[in-house]
């Protein structure tokens, strides 16, 4: 079996060094877009009824595969600035049976908070002491505002815990559906279940974006992505400060393009999906990003990813007034 072509898994390991993670390209397995790199990392290290530890509120899709794989989630605080609590997950450890820890530290769906590198560490050590596998998404991790591209959890890897999964979903083709896993220590059952899940990744895909990377037209490509991104959330942010009530709260990713919209707590975003639906608007209400019910209940995900217009003013209009009427 090929795990990947080999000029691309070169090039996404040259992307890694850049960014602080000697990854060697002959430990990465290519998948089916990103989900199935998650997908394969979850089955390669619990059974049905283990607990996984998530951030809360987290992105509805980890829900959908603990659930699918007949896992338990538990949900750990996570703050929009500065990603999971610590001395929550602290906690959890001690009096739960938790089999892995799964969460998205860079540029986090839906809060886009980035953790910082000491916390990181931090984050590292404490799974360490427990012996436990980490499921690092570092989809976002390559759409930063700054400078310099976040490190990956990966970095602090001493010894193959951390299982780092990413595709080019989020910066280059939804529909190539490319991505990868460096799974560390657990390489081989993450190779026997891409065999038994799709046997490989479609090769001309592959081909293709090796040659994009290679050639310099990804960066030239992510120079401008991220450039868009952070004008449109700009834009975004001042049209709903401008449009939606007194008491609002917003998170201030500085990377990907989410943000994470807190209303005040008489404000049933669900309530706000039905009323902005008829108005051919679609929102993406907070209840969605947990497992417990009710919880977010007033909050609501903004996606940012389009380009600003008179027409997305006059939506957030809309969504700010239908807010008010609740009010």
């Amino acid at each position: 079996m090929n795990w990947g072509y080999e000029p691309l898994t070169r090039e996404i390991a040259r992307r890694y060094l850049q960014a602080g993670v000697p990854i060697s390209h002959e430990e990465m397995v290519i998948t089916t877009g990103g989900t199935e790199a998650l997908n394969l990392c979850l089955r390669a290290v619990t059974k049905p009824g283990d607990t996984v530890a998530i951030e809360t509120p987290a992105y509805f899709g980890f829900l959908e595969i603990i659930q699918a794989l007949g896992l338990r989630a538990l949900e750990i605080p996570t703050c929009s600035r500065q990603g999971m609590c610590l001395d929550s997950l602290k906690e959890a450890l001690a009096q739960n049976d938790i089999k892995v820890v799964m969460l998205m530290p860079n540029f986090h769906n839906p809060l886009g908070s980035l953790m910082p590198d000491e916390k990181k560490q931090q984050l590292y050590e404490l799974i360490a002491e427990h012996d436990l596998p980490i499921i690092e998404d570092d989809i976002y991790g390559d759409t930063h505002f700054g400078d310099l591209r976040p490190k990956p959890l990966k970095a602090w890897d001493r010894d193959g815990r951390v299982m780092l999964c990413s595709s080019f979903g989020k910066t280059l083709a939804p529909g190539f559906h490319v991505g990868w896993t460096a799974p560390g220590r657990y390489l081989e059952r993450i190779r026997r279940l891409k065999f038994i899940n799709t046997m490989g990744t479609p090769r001309i895909l592959q081909k293709t974006i090796a040659e994009f990377l290679r050639d310099g037209g990804y960066d030239h490509h992510l120079r401008s992505l991220r450039r868009a991104y952070r004008e449109h959330l700009h834009s975004f942010l001042q049209g709903m400060q401008r449009h939606f009530p007194d008491g609002t709260r917003y998170s201030r990713p500085q990377g990907g393009n989410y943000i994470w919209v807190e209303f005040p707590v008489k404000v049933d975003t669900l309530r706000l999906r039905r009323d902005a639906l008829k108005h051919k608007i679609n929102t993406a209400p907070g209840s969605l990003f947990s497992a417990v019910k009710d919880r977010y209940r007033n909050c609501l995900r903004m996606s940012c990813s389009q380009p600003w217009s008179d027409e997305m003013d006059a939506a957030l209009k809309t969504l700010g007034d239908l807010v008010k009427q609740q009010l």
